[in-house]
């Protein structure tokens, strides 16, 4: 019970989806899932953030007119 929350928060994950790495990866690939559980989430969880603020500043999430005043902004 400790060990998501301690591990969850030295590497910036909710302890409920550390959980639900190693139960999720354990149960797949037992043993070994399970000691590949944490690097597998911490890399998973870069990905998403990455891919969200990519989103967040994309034509797609902010529509033409914005997107344009944005890249403005940025130059």
């Amino acid at each position: 019970m400790l060990y998501p929350k301690l591990v969850g928060s030295s590497i910036n994950i909710n302890p409920v989806w550390m959980m639900f790495a190693l139960l999720a990866l354990g149960a797949v690939f037992g043993f070994v899932g399970l000691l590949l559980a944490v690097p597998m989430a911490a890399i998973a969880s870069v990905l998403v953030r990455y891919g969200v603020r990519k989103y967040k500043e994309s034509m797609l999430y902010l529509g033409p007119d914005e997107a344009a005043t944005h890249d403005d902004a940025a130059a």
